[in-house]
C-alpha cells in the first residue's frame, strides 16, 4: 500500500431477523403420523433463523452483525455461545426472557418446522452507522423503513478490495418469508423500495404475481425492485440482475437435509456482491454454496467456508453455464479464525455451570440409528 493511503475499509454485514434454537431431525421416511414414533437417523440442535444466515456469512469470512432477540435463560446461554465462538457481533441482540425454538423435520427431500417463542427483531435505528450490507426479510423491513430510507439516501462511492466498489448506501437483499395466511397481498411487498436484489422461491413468487411460472414472475417483480432471484429447488434458478437474465440448472449434491440452504444461497450471494462479482457468477456461487451445505445435517455449520465451497466445487461436475470466478477469490482470502485449527476460543463453558450441556453432546444424545 502506498505510504499515505488508507486502508480499504471493511465491509460490515448485517443480518436482521428472528433467532431460534433449532433442533433438526431426518431425514425421515415419511411425515409425522399421529401416535407413531420414527428414529431419526441423524439430528442436530444449534441457532436457527437469523443466525443461520449470520454464521454463514461469517464463515464465508466476513464481518457480521446480527440484530435479534436472544433468550437469557440458558437455551439462550447456549444460542449466544455457539454465536460469538463464530465471530458473530451480538452488540445490538435483545434480552429477552426466553429463547425461541424450533424444531425442524426433514423429509421427502423438504422439512417440516414448529416454532414456540419471542420471535421480535429490534430496530435497526440502534446500530452507531449504516452497515455495507443487509440481509433481512420484508417484515422486518416494513418495521424499519424510516431508518432505510436514510441509510439509502447516500450516494459516494468506496473501494473494497481490488476492482471492487461499493455504493457508500446500505445495500439490501431481502428474502421471502412464508405467508401462512395463503393471502399473499400486494401491499406485503411495498418495503422492496428498499431493496436490491429480493431472493424467493417460486412457489413464492408465483404466489404474489399470481404468475405461472417463474420467468414470468421475476419480470413481474422487476417493477418493484431492481433484482430478483427465484429459486426452483431441483429446476435450478432464475434471476434477473443488473438487466442480466440468468437460467442455471441445479447444482449436483447428495442432499441430506436441506434445511440451511436458503441461508448458504443469500450468504453467497451477498459475498459476491462484497467481493465485486458479476451477477452470473455470484448466482452461480450461490447455488453452489446451497448445494454443498445440503450434504450436512443441521444448519449451524452447513454453510460453507469459501474453502470448503472451492475444494467441493473442483470435485463435482458443474452444470453448463456456471461461471466459477469465485474459485479465484480463494487464492486471495483467509479462513475465518473459528475455521482454524486451535481458534484460540476458551476451554471453559463461560456459562457458570449452566446444566444445558454443549450442543455436540445434545446431539449424541438424541436418537440416532446408523
Amino acid at each position: 500500500m502506498p505510504l499515505g493511503e488508507s486502508p480499504a475499509p471493511t465491509p460490515k454485514v448485517c443480518v436482521a431477523g428472528p433467532l431460534v434454537l433449532a433442533l433438526v431431525m431426518g431425514p425421515l421416511e415419511h411425515a409425522p403420523r399421529a401416535g407413531e414414533e420414527q428414529i431419526s437417523p441423524t439430528s442436530s440442535i444449534a441457532p436457527g433463523g437469523s443466525a443461520n444466515q449470520a454464521i454463514a456469512l461469517a464463515r464465508l469470512g466476513l464481518d457480521t452483525e446480527l440484530i435479534c432477540s436472544i433468550g437469557i435463560d440458558e437455551a439462550g446461554a447456549l444460542v449466544r455461545q455457539m454465536l460469538t465462538a463464530h465471530h458473530v457481533d451480538l452488540e445490538h441482540a435483545a434480552r429477552v426472557p426466553s429463547q425461541a425454538i424450533t424444531v425442524a423435520l426433514g423429509f421427502e427431500e423438504d422439512r417440516a418446522l414448529t416454532t414456540s417463542g419471542d420471535l421480535k427483531v429490534p430496530a435497526l435505528s440502534k446500530l452507531r452507522a449504516a452497515p455495507h450490507a443487509l440481509v433481512a426479510e420484508l417484515g422486518v423491513l416494513a418495521d424499519n423503513a424510516d431508518t432505510l430510507r436514510e441509510w439509502r439516501q447516500r450516494g459516494s462511492v468506496e473501494r473494497i478490495g481490488e476492482g471492487a466498489e461499493m455504493i457508500d448506501r446500505t445495500w439490501v437483499l431481502s428474502e421471502c418469508r412464508w405467508d401462512p395466511t395463503g393471502r399473499w397481498k400486494q401491499s406485503d411487498l411495498d418495503p422492496l423500495q428498499y431493496v436490491d436484489v429480493f431472493s424467493l422461491n417460486e412457489h413464492e413468487a408465483v404466489s404474489y404475481t399470481r404468475k405461472s411460472d417463474a420467468k414470468s414472475a421475476a419480470r413481474q417483480l422487476l417493477w418493484q425492485v431492481p433484482g430478483v432471484v427465484v429459486t426452483r429447488g431441483a429446476d435450478g434458478v432464475f434471476a434477473v440482475i443488473d438487466d442480466e437474465e440468468i437460467s442455471l440448472p441445479a447444482a449436483p449434491a447428495r442432499t441430506i437435509d436441506p434445511t440451511s440452504a436458503g441461508h448458504a444461497f443469500s450468504a453467497a450471494l451477498v459475498y459476491a456482491r462484497v467481493k465485486g462479482l458479476h451477477p452470473r457468477a455470484a448466482v452461480s456461487m450461490a447455488m453452489l454454496a446451497a448445494a454443498r451445505s445440503t450434504e450436512s445435517m443441521g444448519s449451524f455449520l452447513a454453510a460453507p467456508t469459501l474453502k470448503e465451497l472451492c475444494e467441493w466445487t473442483k470435485t463435482c461436475e458443474v452444470p453448463e453455464g456456471y461461471d466459477l470466478a469465485f474459485l479465484d477469490l480463494a487464492q486471495e482470502s483467509v479462513e475465518p479464525v473459528s475455521d482454524q485449527v486451535d481458534a484460540g476460543l476458551p476451554d471453559e463453558d463461560p456459562r457458570d455451570g449452566s446444566a444445558f450441556e454443549v450442543a455436540t453432546d445434545i446431539a449424541k444424545g438424541l436418537p440416532y440409528r446408523s
